[in-house]
């Protein structure tokens, strides 16, 4: 097993589960890891916080995605990136998608949530593998 520090999060069964990343060799399954127990996640809803918060307060992870704003079609992820004055960063950015990609957008989470435009981060495109709350 090899686990990672840090604060990530993932769906198990439905729903979220938040601590560290843990991968099972044995299975071959990416596991978060809390007080509460060992939870085998989906690889592909796994993501990292950024230690940021949007404009409502809710906490950004990378892999947060799939998102529609008033600026575009965009996700987060941890990657190189590069500045308005074309310096190249390491660190959570944002990936434009779609007829904004090509827009000179800046990248920079942190400047973003400086500015409170950020929102609705935790609507992913793998929200379909959440449960519907009744």
């Amino acid at each position: 097993m090899s686990t990672q520090k840090g604060n990530y999060r993932g769906i198990h069964n439905g729903g979220w589960k938040k601590g560290f990343l843990s991968y099972n060799f044995k299975t071959n399954e990416y596991e978060i890891v809390n007080a509460q127990g060992v939870w085998p996640v989906i690889e592909s809803s796994v993501g990292q916080s950024t230690g940021m918060e949007d404009k409502e307060g809710v906490e950004i992870y990378a892999g947060s995605g799939g998102v529609h704003s008033e600026y575009g079609r965009y996700y987060v992820k941890f990657g190189e990136y590069r500045t308005d004055n074309d310096n190249h960063n390491v660190g959570f950015c944002i990936q434009w998608m779609g007829e904004h990609q090509a827009r000179a957008y800046r990248k920079d989470v942190g400047w973003w949530v400086g500015e409170g435009l950020l929102f609705n981060l935790n609507t992913t495109d793998t929200s379909h593998l959440l449960e519907k709350q009744t």
